[in-house]
């Protein structure tokens, strides 16, 4: 595994969402990072990556301003917002008319995912322990990651997101590793 780093366009998203959330918090935020991290931030491309390194800055920023439970919050509409433009849309759109029905199938496409826009964080699996449940599991979480545990709250906004998506009734039970090395997410699909 390499170094563990998000999309910059991400990030920045994240940040103006918060801005419009509450306003005069982005600076805030902002102030937390050094001056190499928020160069590479304001200077590179969207689709180019920021190390966890430097992204730490606003994920824990966003955390500590916001509360553990506000914070998943705040990751899980971030979610749906990214999902909602334009660019998304139509994709997501397509695979909720394919597979709309069939929550699980939705879910066991996050592996594929993951590495779009964390990538080297962790592996990430499903596993199907019975009918209507689906296990996501991020394993071998990097010690990096582990060092700065808010990523692993801002994964659980971002389930909390994926399960909003299937519209349908699905409750999700987060449990992290004590020592941060493992998180679970599961699904649990009603008919």
């Amino acid at each position: 595994m390499g170094e563990p780093a998000t999309r910059v366009g991400t990030m920045r998203d994240f940040l103006d969402l918060l801005e419009r959330k509450r306003p005069g918090s982005k600076p805030l935020i902002l102030e937390r990072f050094d001056p190499e991290s928020r160069e590479i931030l304001d200077s590179r491309l969207g689709f180019s990556w920021l190390s966890i390194a430097h992204g730490h800055f606003a994920v824990e920023g966003i955390f500590d301003l916001l509360g553990p439970d506000e914070g998943v919050r705040f990751f899980r509409e971030g979610f749906r917002n990214i999902v909602d433009r334009p660019i998304f849309r139509s994709f997501i759109s397509g695979i909720l008319s394919l597979w709309g029905s069939d929550p699980g199938r939705i879910f066991r496409q996050l592996p594929r995912g993951w590495e779009l826009g964390f990538r080297d964080f962790c592996r990430v699996q499903t596993e199907d322990p019975e009918p209507g449940r689906i296990r996501v599991v991020f394993e071998d979480i990097h010690p990096e990651v582990r060092q700065h545990p808010a990523y692993l709250s801002c994964w659980h906004g971002i389930c909390q997101g994926m399960a909003d998506l299937v519209e349908k009734d699905v409750q999700l039970d987060f449990e992290v590793a004590p020592d941060h090395s493992r998180a679970v997410a599961t699904f649990r699909c009603r008919p």
